[in-house]
């Protein structure tokens, strides 16, 4: 636009007369008497030439170097529009690419977050282990009797935290509960908040690699299920022993929790761990 405004300007200063002396010598001409004629040759040859003198050194007009500069400033123009135009297309283009390059950049983040970051599995560690000969034995090595069995003394459980990642945890807080599912219902709800419920505060650093084992207060099958052994045995309730823990790492400001679930196995005669209600919740999404 710049440029055509030049050009317009460019061509009306050239259809305007110009001033200096041949303007004068045509008003001149244009006063003097009609009867006055110029016949002689030379002179008439000598006007044409300093006309055509005038003509051919056509770079002393200023109107034609408004003309050359309004073209060049026109191609400039043009040029840098084409160019804009062409950066413009470019970034478009290169859009889609940085967006792919951002999202593989943070995948790449969180794997390395994860691969590094310290990661709990909380557990039910049993505190007596049946040997080859059948009886189960206590860690000092008292063998437990028939009716002891039977009555499910054997199964004293300690909670034990592994760190399975490569950086150190904080446990701050584990919970452990008790539920009693009655004849028909044989899966913990989600909402299962316990018949009996510990809380504990825990304050303790786990390495790496590491694991610690919660040696108060001890899960005491016996004790939990005192008064319905005998339908529990008779698959006619379930018993349930199921909790969690919270522990925060070095990559999160927000407490980690990681959840954990056993049920009595009677073929088996001990607690066994039900992987389907085994989660690891991250950055204060908790279930309580």
């Amino acid at each position: 636009m710049k440029a055509l405004i030049v050009c317009i300007l460019a061509v009306h200063l050239l259809g305007q007369p110009r001033n200096g002396a041949p303007n004068n010598e045509r008003n001149a001409d244009n006063h003097a008497p009609d009867t006055i004629t110029v016949i002689n040759n030379q002179k008439t040859t000598a006007d044409t030439d300093k006309i055509k003198a005038g003509v051919s050194r056509w770079y002393t007009s200023s109107e034609w170097w408004l003309v050359i500069i309004a073209g060049i400033t026109a191609a400039f123009i043009c040029w840098q529009a084409r160019e804009t135009a062409r950066a413009t297309r470019a970034m478009r283009d290169s859009l889609p690419h940085q967006e792919r390059a951002a999202q593989a950049a943070l995948q790449n983040a969180s794997a390395l977050v994860n691969a590094e970051r310290a990661w709990i599995v909380p557990e039910l560690n049993c505190l007596s282990n049946r040997h080859t000969d059948g009886r189960w034995y206590d860690r000092d090595g008292t063998a437990f009797t028939t009716e002891e069995v039977l009555r499910g003394t054997h199964m004293r459980y300690a909670l034990k935290f592994t760190n399975m990642g490569r950086t150190p945890a904080n446990i701050t807080t584990f919970q452990i509960s008790y539920t009693l599912l009655p004849e028909g219902v044989t899966d913990l709800p989600a909402s299962a908040g316990g018949d009996l419920s510990e809380r504990r505060e825990f304050n303790q650093f786990i390495a790496g690699g590491d694991a610690a084992e919660v040696t108060e207060p001890i899960i005491d099958v016996e004790t939990y299920t005192k008064g319905s052994w005998l339908p529990i045995r008779a698959l006619e309730k379930t018993a349930v022993f199921h909790g969690w823990v919270r522990y925060r790492h070095m990559f999160s400001r927000e407490e980690d929790q990681a959840d954990f679930c056993y049920v009595y196995t009677v073929s088996l005669n001990r607690l066994s761990s039900v992987s389907r209600h085994t989660k690891y919740t991250q950055q204060g999404d908790k279930a309580n």
